[in-house]
Order: structure tokens, then C-alpha cells, then sequence
């Protein structure tokens, strides 16, 4: 046999033995694998993680390995998680390595679609309260389970001046009602997110108690950076329309370009109003 042939037939051999191998490991083991180690199984172990994925156990999942030295590093920015279904469990690791300095350096953080609930929820903020993230800009916790009781955990860290550079929160379509949307309004009227551009709490259960809340926090000079406020498919009816024309007609959200609310129980021209509230000063 030639050394060509040889090193061929070698080649075949030792590859359908690293996918016999990686085929009958332990799931975190092939993670481990994957990610920690440089040989010719990377490949396929990627491809069974991939498979396999859903089934992984939270540890992995979240962000697959938190004690990797480059998750560490001050040169880890972003973090997509979106899609993962990691719920409260994966969601509560991973705020555990936040708060011990995981990710120190973190500008932006995508939770979409993970199945995350009040625990989950208040356990991400309470890492946020003890510091984590503080260079956070950008933070995307959208069609997940969060009500009321994590909304205002939320808000209490950033009370606290967690995210103080935060300038996009996307909490669409979860399960925020009145008291959630006040208590972030509460926290605004403290000077909490002050560089926000972008505020997304459509499709909730908010209403009129809820934008009145954050209509008086506008009142008072919060977020005055806001250029966008997305209010869409919540339970908003005309008083609380009347509230939000009636500061943004008196000088609040001098930067707000873009107000959806369509969707509301509020009339036409009650969601009208709050429109030309903001066009007729410009």
C-alpha cells in the first residue's frame, strides 16, 4: 500500500472513530469538547449539539460554558441567547456568572423567546443591582413570561442605578399589567434610564393606570432622551391617551419621534390626540 493511500485510510479510520466516539458521550461532554478543545471531532460535535440541542441541561446551554476564560475577557460585547428556551433555570446560572463578573464588559444582551418568568427575571436584576452589566446598552427581554413581580425588579435595580447607560429595553410581549408598567415609571422618575432612546412594551396587559404612571414620571423630565415609545396591543383606553397628550403637549419626551398604540381600546381620537401632542410642537 502506498503512504498516500495509508495516510488515507488512516484519515477515514481515526474520523468515523471520533464520530462513534462523540456519538456515545455524555451532552456537556461534547459541549467540553466543542469548545475547549482543538481536534477533529470539533466538527461533528458541533453538528450533534445542534441536534441534540434542545435536551442540553442549562449549564451548557447558558452561555454553554460560563467559566471560559473568554467569557471573562473584557473583549466579550454581545451575548445572543434569543431562541434558546433557557427559562428561570438557565436564566438564574447565568446571572450567578454576571454577578461573580462574568462578562464584565457586556454592551449588548438578547434574552428574546427564552421562556424567562418573575424569577428568572428578578434574579437577572439582582445581578444587574450588584453591578453587573453596567455597560449595558442594549437589552432585549421580549416574548418572554416576565409579569408584574419581575418587571419591578427590574426597575428597582435600575432604581438603584444599575444600566445607567442603557439605551434600548425591549420588554414586548410579556405579561407586564399596571403595577409593573409603575413601577418602571417610578424608577424612571428617579433618574433611571436616562439615555434611553427606545422603549418597547407593546403587546402587555398595560392600562390606563399604566401610561398615566409613566405619563407623570414624562411629566417630571424622565427620559428625555426617549425617541421611541411602543405601546401597541396593551389595554391602554382614553384616560390614559389624555394623560401621556397632556405631558407630552407640556414639553415631556422632547425627543420623541415615534408613538405606536394602536391596537388599544383607547378611540381614534384619543390615541390621535397623544400624536398631535407631539407634532404640534415641533
Amino acid at each position: 500500500m502506498s503512504r498516500s493511500a495509508s495516510t488515507e485510510l488512516s484519515s477515514a479510520v481515526f474520523g468515523n472513530l471520533g464520530r462513534v466516539v462523540v456519538d456515545n458521550l455524555p451532552l456537556a461532554t461534547v459541549a467540553y469538547v466543542t469548545l475547549r478543545i482543538d481536534s477533529t471531532m470539533r466538527r461533528h460535535s458541533r453538528d450533534r449539539i445542534d441536534v441534540l440541542w434542545p435536551r442540553l441541561e442549562p449549564l451548557v446551554l447558558c452561555p454553554v460554558n460560563l467559566q471560559r476564560e473568554d467569557l471573562l475577557s473584557t473583549n466579550f460585547r454581545m451575548l445572543n441567547l434569543a431562541g434558546k428556551q433557557l427559562g428561570d433555570p438557565g436564566t438564574c446560572l447565568l446571572s450567578h456568572a454576571l454577578a461573580i463578573g462574568a462578562m464584565a464588559q457586556l454592551v449588548e444582551l438578547n434574552r428574546a423567546w427564552n421562556k424567562i418568568g418573575d424569577a428568572g427575571m428578578t434574579s437577572l436584576a439582582n445581578a444587574c443591582a450588584s453591578g453587573a452589566m453596567a455597560q449595558l446598552t442594549y437589552l432585549n427581554l421580549g416574548a418572554n413570561q416576565v409579569g408584574d413581580a419581575g418587571c419591578s425588579s427590574l426597575a428597582d435595580a435600575c432604581a438603584s442605578g444599575a444600566m445607567a447607560q442603557l439605551e434600548w429595553l425591549n420588554l414586548r410581549d410579556n405579561e407586564i399589567g399596571d403595577a409593573g408598567c409603575s413601577s418602571l415609571a417610578d424608577a424612571c422618575a428617579m433618574g433611571a434610564m436616562a439615555q434611553l432612546t427606545v422603549l418597547a412594551l407593546q403587546l402587555n396587559q398595560i392600562g390606563d393606570a399604566g401610561l398615566t404612571s409613566l405619563a407623570d414620571a414624562f411629566a417630571m423630565g424622565a427620559l428625555a432622551q426617549l425617541k421611541q415609545l411602543l405601546l401597541h396591543h396593551n389595554q391602554i383606553g382614553d384616560d390614559g391617551c389624555s394623560s401621556l397628550a397632556v405631558a407630552c403637549a407640556n414639553g415631556a419626551l422632547p425627543q420623541l419621534s415615534a408613538l405606536i398604540l394602536i391596537g388599544n381600546p383607547a378611540s381614534d381620537a384619543a390615541q390621535q390626540a397623544a400624536k398631535n401632542a407631539i407634532n404640534n410642537r415641533k
